[in-house]
């Protein structure tokens, strides 16, 4: 396609291809992958049993876009949030902060797009592989900056950054808004938490990062 609204699917089209993809998700994330038949989404959908295949060509590849997509955003919303740091300990907090929030505001997304991965093609798979890396070179690279200014006392950057994302990702799996905390209490406290982890004298001291 070229581009331009000539290209562009109708909006019932549209409206239906996100109908099938929010239905995916919290099929996948309730379900698991495996568990979910596409007759399962169509239905959670409102539509006909055969309608996922009207508009995809395999439950496969809808998980390959909620997948990719959903990391996507992440990314981009890490790289926002790191816009205007004033230091490495700065920059560090605030892409931890966006993450957890990501991960608290999206926790069907997020489980499918951590916890599904095994099913995707191999194909897929390196697509998907791509975006977690970027994700972790947001973490990586204010780690690294900061034990170059002494900033942060850790002596491995890599493991420091799986320890991280490890910590975070799990948010999805516990987290309730019906619960006693708030998105942003959760997102203050794993960001502090992230930067005590990094040995930083602002972790230590359990100020918040900025929002």
């Amino acid at each position: 396609m070229t581009g331009g609204l000539a290209d562009s699917p109708p909006d019932t089209e549209v409206a239906n291809r996100d109908r099938l993809v929010t239905a995916a998700t919290e099929s996948f994330a309730s379900k698991g992958f495996h568990a979910t038949t596409t007759r399962d989404i169509s239905s959670a959908a409102g539509m006909s049993q055969a309608a996922l295949y009207v508009h995809y060509p395999s439950k496969e590849e809808v998980l390959y876009l909620i997948c990719r997509t959903g990391l996507e955003e992440l990314h981009s919303v890490m790289v926002v949030a790191s816009q205007g740091a004033t230091d490495p300990a700065d920059g560090l907090g605030r892409v931890a902060r966006a993450f957890a929030v990501w991960h608290a505001e999206h926790t069907a997304l997020a489980k499918v797009a951590n916890y599904e991965l095994s099913a995707l093609t191999p194909e897929h798979w390196q697509v998907v592989r791509e975006c977690r890396h970027r994700i972790e070179l947001c973490f990586r690279e204010h780690l690294q900056q900061g034990m170059g200014t002494g900033a942060f006392s850790v002596s491995d950057a890599h493991m420091t950054t799986f320890s991280i994302i490890s910590m975070g990702t799990d948010i999805a799996r516990w987290y309730r808004p019906d619960r006693t905390w708030t998105v942003d209490q959760v997102a203050d406290h794993y960001a502090a938490m992230v930067l005590r982890l990094a040995g930083a004298e602002h972790g230590r001291g359990g100020d918040e990062p900025q929002r």
